[in-house]
């Protein structure tokens, strides 16, 4: 808890199994530096139990890459579309995201229905960077269906006129 506390992050992996459970309660951290170096060094530490937290995490726009990262350091391979699609994204991967366009879209359009701010955020931005305005329509009307604050934030930020009308 002190090396955490002291983000000595390479420390706290070189501790082994007994990192696992402190590192672990990083993830829910506001802070998204000690998420980052917790998520890094759970890919370290190389205990397998971090898999299943840190695949959870995937659809975080902001922690996407660095999750990918810590997860192959701990030989994982996606298991799922899902994963995958995910996986993609975190390497920024954009042609298997387009040539797989009908699973990437209707997967975050899930993600964009679902109201967490986390995936809304991955989804919308994952969407403006493809640059396939052909589901502007689908994601203004899942606006005017679920939305919600935080929602019409993530719109306003995203960097398309359209989205952003709407979210206004």
């Amino acid at each position: 808890t002190y090396l955490i506390a002291l983000q000595s992050w390479d420390k706290v992996a070189k501790m082994g199994a007994p990192a696992f459970e402190p590192l672990s309660a990083c993830l829910s951290d506001q802070n998204m530096d000690i998420k980052q170096g917790a998520i890094e060094a759970l890919g370290d530490l190389g205990d397998k139990r971090a898999i299943a937290p840190l695949s959870d995490a995937l659809p975080d726009w902001n922690l996407n890459a660095v999750l990918v990262s810590a997860l192959e350091h701990l030989g994982w391979k996606p298991a799922s579309d899902a994963e995958q699609i995910y996986d993609w994204i975190g390497k920024q991967d954009s042609s298997h995201l387009k040539e797989q366009w009908e699973k990437t879209s209707k997967l975050l359009l899930d993600d964009v229905s679902s109201g967490e701010q986390r995936k809304v955020q991955n989804a919308v931005y994952c969407f403006m960077a493809l640059g396939e305005p052909k589901v502007l329509d689908d994601l203004v009307q899942i606006l005017d269906d679920h939305g919600d604050q935080e929602m019409a934030e993530t719109y306003l930020n995203c960097g398309n006129d359209k989205l952003e009308q709407a979210a206004r």
